[in-house]
C-alpha cells in the first residue's frame, strides 16, 4: 500500500498530480477508470524510492467521475482514489 496516497486538484480541470511514498524502487501500473469500469488509460511508471509526485493530463477526458488505481507486482492494488473532473 502507498500510504498518504494523494491526487490532486480534485477536483480538476484535466491536470492533476499523484502524489505517494513508496518503498524500493520498482514498476507500477497506473490505471484510469470510469465509473462502468471500463479502463481508459494505462501506463506503466518507474517509482523512486521515498516520496514521489507524478503528473497525469486527464484534459482529454469528459467531464464525469474517474478511478486512479496504482497496480504492483502481481497484480496487487497498492491505492486507489475517486478524481472528478470539471
Amino acid at each position: 500500500q502507498y500510504p498518504g496516497l494523494k491526487i490532486f486538484p480534485n477536483p480538476s480541470a484535466g491536470n492533476i498530480s499523484i502524489k505517494f511514498n513508496s518503498g524500493p524502487n520498482t514498476m507500477v501500473n497506473v490505471k484510469v477508470s470510469d465509473i462502468s469500469g471500463r479502463n481508459l488509460r494505462d501506463e506503466i511508471w518507474a517509482i523512486d524510492q521515498g516520496m514521489n509526485v507524478k503528473s497525469l493530463d486527464l484534459g482529454s477526458f469528459d467531464k464525469g467521475v474517474y478511478f486512479i488505481s496504482i497496480i504492483g507486482k502481481d497484480n496487487e492494488t497498492l491505492g486507489r482514489q475517486t478524481i472528478v473532473l470539471n
